[in-house]
């Protein structure tokens, strides 16, 4: 059975659900699954918010009123990128997550699902991975912050939970993460390679003009 026939057990007639970055990868991937669904989709596009700023979260959360959120919105490139700009990494996801979660407690969201990552887990975590294994030994080192960030929006949901009764919960969608690592992966190496040598081919075709043969 394929994944997008299956049955859900969380009724999502005549629901509002605000997916949190559609844009991306897993987000758009949940907006196509709901859109099979008799709910609303909401969506917000980054031009329209900056889900860094509290106040801002705060306000449209109030306006838009969902019933259901899901958190796929993160801040998420190559390996290059995670390892020349760890801090903006763990600076923004770990403020989209506290944002959301706060305004979602704040305007009694119904239900919260944030969307993990296997960077969460230890580097050399024995196979097939369990949930116990989460904070056993140390990550992959050029993705050590990401996780960092991943990991306290997953004790954040369980914080909430706990505290307050919020339905908030976090899970994982291992394809898409094997995904996304195959393509920040392209991104990191694949493409400076071609650039580098689209810039080869630049300078051997001004060499041939230069000398009258082109």
């Amino acid at each position: 059975m394929k994944f997008y026939d299956t049955k859900l057990t969380y009724p999502l007639e005549n629901k509002s659900v605000w997916v949190a970055g559609h844009n991306g990868m897993v987000g758009s991937a949940a907006a196509l699954r709901l859109s099979r669904e008799k709910c609303e989709i909401l969506t917000v596009g980054r031009s329209d918010l900056d889900l860094r700023i509290q106040k801002d979260v705060e306000c449209r959360v109030g306006d838009l009123k969902p019933q259901i959120i899901i958190v796929a919105a993160a801040t998420v490139t190559g390996i290059l990128a995670n390892t020349n700009y760890p801090l903006d990494f763990l600076y923004d996801n770990l403020a989209i997550t506290i944002n959301i979660l706060n305004a979602a407690h704040h305007y009694d969201v119904e239900k919260l699902l944030f969307i993990e990552s296997a960077c969460i887990y230890p580097l050399n975590a024995e196979q097939p991975i369990s949930e116990e294994f989460l904070l056993t030994g140390s990550w992959e080192p050029t993705n050590e912050l990401h996780a960092v960030a991943k990991i306290a929006a997953v004790k954040l949901c369980q914080a909430y939970r706990n505290q307050y009764g919020n339905d908030f919960i976090a899970a994982q969608l291992t394809i898409f993460t094997v995904l996304v690592m195959i393509l920040a992966q392209i991104q990191a190496m694949l493409f400076p390679h071609l650039l580098a040598r689209h810039t080869e081919l630049k300078l051997v075709l001004r060499g041939v003009r230069g000398l009258g043969i082109g």
